[in-house]
């Protein structure tokens, strides 16, 4: 990839403190050491309808972009490893289905684990007081 600053429409691996790369969208930059950033997956069976399936036209990697939009954040730019592709912006695609009660809807399981990784990603409350 060819620049080192995360920009709007960027996709790059993040690093949390708990060692475990996750795939951020850039969704815009808040200042020089921070940005907003979604999280990504590429299971689009596990999409909601606040997540977006990207268009595989609308993305430069070879894999499906999930958007999750519900799943958003400000992160601290050193925790951006690697820039590893691009979203054009605004985001076109489709949405998932509707998300069932969380006894019948396993997606629920799923939501709750990416909940905990945005969190291991971006700032949490304390950090934002400091």
């Amino acid at each position: 990839m060819d620049h080192d600053t995360p920009f709007r429409g960027d996709l790059w691996v993040a690093l949390p403190d708990d060692g475990t790369p996750r795939i951020v969208l850039v969704v815009d930059r808040v200042d020089r050491s921070h940005a907003e950033v979604a999280l990504v997956h590429s299971a689009p069976e596990l999409a909601t309808s606040a997540d977006v399936i990207c268009d595989p036209a609308t993305v430069t990697v070879t894999w499906p972009v999930v958007v999750q939009g519900d799943l958003r954040g400000v992160a601290p730019v050193h925790r951006l490893l690697q820039r590893v592709g691009s979203v054009t912006l605004p985001l076109d695609g489709r949405r998932g289905i509707p998300i069932g009660g969380p006894t019948t809807d396993r997606r629920w399981q799923f939501k709750q684990a990416e909940g905990a990784a945005l969190s291991a990603v971006t700032l949490g409350l304390d950090d934002i007081a400091s």
